[in-house]
């Protein structure tokens, strides 16, 4: 008998973790069948912002690039793509009196500070090509949108024999845990995440 009660107790407290009368309280991936016109509104906009974040940071590596070179650009993404991906966070404000959040990440992570959040960590690890679309506590959604590996990619995270000595040597002083080189042009990257409130 004590043990059924204690049984009970464990299930009515683990049930009250889980259940809130405004919604689910843990993060689910919605199948492509059930998502709604409302979630493919706030996907476009997770998608517009991503575009624009990717294009802020791709442009500022291309003159990192241009100035001084392929080793160069390793120390402008460790030291400028972070605060620049912030930045553009507090640009984007809102849509629809909600509140949007961008990052990026990836199953293969040079820098450790871009893992994903949570609700995306098993869809990240998958690598899925595609865009996964998730739905949180309070109507909160959440995004993961593909990052291709482009040309320009290639010069620092191409297979290890094709880098430059100078790109090896930068990424062993600045990501000593590096995971992110390998890929050919048009694998997957990672992705963009979007967290919409």
């Amino acid at each position: 008998m004590r043990r059924a009660l204690l049984a009970l107790s464990i299930s009515l407290t683990l049930g009250a973790c889980d259940s809130d009368p405004g919604g689910p309280t843990t993060w689910h991936e919605v199948p492509e069948s059930e998502i709604t016109e409302e979630m493919r509104r706030h996907m476009q906009h997770a998608g517009t912002a991503a575009q624009k974040l990717g294009r802020v940071l791709l442009t500022n590596l291309q003159t990192a690039i241009a100035e001084e070179g392929p080793s160069y650009a390793i120390g402008f993404c460790n030291e400028r793509a972070i605060p620049l991906t912030q930045e553009a966070n507090t640009e984007l404000g809102s849509s629809n009196g909600r509140s949007l959040r961008l990052g990026r990440t990836s199953f293969r992570l040079r820098n450790g500070d871009n893992t994903p959040p949570t609700w995306a960590a098993d869809a990240v690890t998958r690598g899925d090509n595609r865009r996964h679309v998730f739905e949180g506590p309070n109507g909160a959604l959440g995004f993961l949108l593909p990052i291709p590996t482009g040309d320009l990619c290639m010069s620092c995270h191409g297979p290890q024999d094709s880098l430059a000595p100078e790109v090896r040597d930068a990424l062993a002083n600045r990501y000593p845990d590096d995971q992110a080189t390998g890929f050919a042009a048009g694998d997957l990257r990672g992705y963009f995440w979007a967290e919409s409130n």
